[in-house]
Order: structure tokens, then C-alpha cells, then sequence
């Protein structure tokens, strides 16, 4: 077992708010992100103060992390849980192509 150190707040992280996106797995609406990269005190952040930050698909259970690529708002890079690579979406999460693909 792994255990890590989040500022000695066990537990604890703050709510993003006004963000959804489309869950890249199965299309459903993913909501109430949370983020332990702020104060940790269950306090209500932004995306852009909380990146990176997770949540998992009510729908199909996935985990999903979120990272807003700066400069590019509001571009994202997500990863679903059992997939090696990030995807690069939009806030509707549909993918973005990348002129390298």
C-alpha cells in the first residue's frame, strides 16, 4: 500500500466549481470535481486555481483527472482511468486533434 502526504489534511480537498464536462469513456455529464492542489479545506475554487483535478463518471465509474493546458483555456487533458495516454478535449469534451495525430 502506497500512502502520501497531503499537507497532513487526510481526506480533505476543495470543490471545483462551474465545471462539467462529457465523460470521454461514455458521452454521460461528469460533474463535482474536486482538486487536493489548493488549501485542502473543502472550500470552493476554480478550474483555473484548482488544476489539475478529478472526478469519477456517475455513469460508467471511470476516474477522471483533469489538467488545463495553459495557455489554450479552455483546452484540457484528461484521463480516464485503465487508459495509458491523455486525451486532449474541449469543455464539451469532444477531442481535440492535435496537428501531430
Amino acid at each position: 500500500m502506497v500512502m502520501r502526504s497531503f499537507g497532513g489534511r487526510v481526506g480533505m480537498f476543495d470543490y471545483v466549481k462551474d465545471f462539467e464536462i462529457i465523460c470521454p469513456n461514455c458521452g454521460a455529464k461528469v460533474v463535482e470535481f474536486q482538486t487536493k492542489t489548493t488549501a485542502c479545506l473543502l472550500e470552493t475554487v476554480t478550474p483555473e486555481e484548482a488544476s489539475p483535478f478529478y472526478s469519477d463518471c456517475a455513469e460508467c465509474g471511470v476516474w477522471v483527472d483533469v489538467d488545463m493546458i495553459p495557455p489554450s483555456d479552455p483546452v484540457f487533458r484528461v484521463r480516464v482511468e485503465g487508459v495509458d495516454q491523455f486525451i486532449t478535449v474541449d469543455r464539451t469534451g469532444k477531442r481535440i486533434i492535435d496537428q501531430g495525430e
